[in-house]
């Protein structure tokens, strides 16, 4: 995500305080699914995610996520479907 294009902040910061909502229309229970925030793309430097379970229950989730050399962050969505996850994201604060 460029936080600078998608969410107005400055170019370059070092870390975002993001709030990260995430909701799944797959039927309960839902046990793999997630949301997940890291500075690489890579799973295993997930920094903030959330699990929905499912039934549009939505589950939510706020911290800080440290952001790559230009500011910007990623995502990774495991849903149940194609069209099945929707998600927000809020960038609530940042550190430059």
């Amino acid at each position: 995500v460029s936080s600078s294009a998608v969410f107005g902040a400055p170019a370059g910061i070092k870390a975002a305080v993001v709030r990260l909502i995430a909701r799944d229309s797959g039927s309960h229970p839902q046990t793999s699914l997630h949301v997940t925030l890291t500075i690489d793309g890579n799973l295993s430097t997930a920094q903030l995610s959330v699990r929905p379970i499912g039934d549009d229950v939505l589950t939510e989730n706020c911290g800080i996520v440290n952001c790559d050399s230009n500011g910007d962050f990623y995502y990774t969505v495991n849903a149940s479907g194609a069209g099945t996850t929707d998600v927000w994201l809020s960038i609530i604060g940042y550190y430059i």
